[in-house]
């Protein structure tokens, strides 16, 4: 796990701007237990790069372990306008909206 840890850092650190080198590293910092640091290293995904669906539903999911439901929401809404036949994501955002 440090190992790829380190290697999606130097990714960051060759191209700054490569959202999906942020989207891996909310990961792999969601598998060693830093939800905060991953939810931080998500919204920079999101923003760098708007159209990577997963970033969104990943983040989405964080945002519902946390619980920021109503932050979860305005996640899978646009997860599911990149990935509309993404039956997850559906399903997820009509869990968050029934609460």
């Amino acid at each position: 796990m440090n190992d790829a840890l380190v290697q999606v850092q130097d990714a960051i650190r060759i191209a700054p701007t490569l959202g999906k080198a942020y989207f891996y590293l909310g990961l792999l910092l969601e598998e060693v237990g830093k939800p905060e640091q991953a939810l931080t290293v998500y919204e920079t995904a999101a923003r760098l790069n708007e159209d990577i669906a997963f970033v969104h539903y990943n983040l989405g999911i964080l945002l519902d372990r946390l619980g920021r439901i109503d932050d979860a929401i305005d996640q899978y809404r646009p997860e599911l306008r990149l990935n509309p036949h993404f039956p997850e994501g559906h399903n997820n955002l009509g869990k968050e909206l029934l609460v």
